[in-house]
């Protein structure tokens, strides 16, 4: 008679299967692209917020409806803060999507707000009107923190590892899932 070989012992204890180490600069699209969508959203939330208080100002003024209504705040200036936040947006949605695409919307973002912020405290510390404007420090101060993300961004995609990592990203479909994401 034969005899059929021993089948393993499964109540021995074995190692649970241990997930894979996180492979590195993983985390770096979501942190990148929640920043980019809270800080685009944040601007667009800000400048809907005057748009309204200007409305509101011009409907529940006395008299009821003025013959033709006041300027809004800052008119010309406008309209290009809210085309780069929503280019941010883009951004934003592009990196939390693993384009790559994402990193030249993020750099052409970083350079003309790079632009429009050294135009405006420029133009609002020499030209404007200091005391409508807040001053010329003020101005000088309010353009130098709006640099800080553009010149972050440009630093943070120049780098040769971020680059080919971007590289390496899927251009259309669904995005990468890696191991060590949950």
């Amino acid at each position: 008679m034969t005899e059929l070989p021993a089948m393993p012992d499964e109540s021995a204890e074995s190692p649970p299967p241990s997930r894979p180490p996180p492979l590195p600069g993983r985390l770096w699209p979501k942190v990148i692209g929640w920043l980019s969508l809270a800080l685009g959203g944040l601007v667009l939330l800000l400048y809907l917020w005057e748009l309204f208080t200007w409305l509101d100002k011009w409907v529940l003024s006395e008299p009821p409806l003025l013959p033709r209504p006041p300027a809004p705040p800052q008119s010309g200036w406008d309209c290009i803060p809210v085309l780069l936040a929503t280019l941010l947006l883009a951004a934003g949605y592009l990196t939390l999507r693993r384009r790559p695409a994402a990193a030249a919307c993020h750099a052409i973002y970083a350079v003309l707000m790079a632009a429009f912020a050294v135009l405006r405290a420029v133009y609002f510390s020499t030209v404007h009107d200091e005391a409508a404007a807040g001053g010329a420090p003020y101005q000088l101060a309010r353009g130098l923190i709006a640099l800080g993300y553009p010149i972050f961004l440009l630093i943070w995609f120049s780098r040769a590892s971020i680059r080919q990592q971007v590289r390496h990203w899927d251009p259309g479909g669904p995005p990468i899932i890696h191991p060590s994401e949950p």
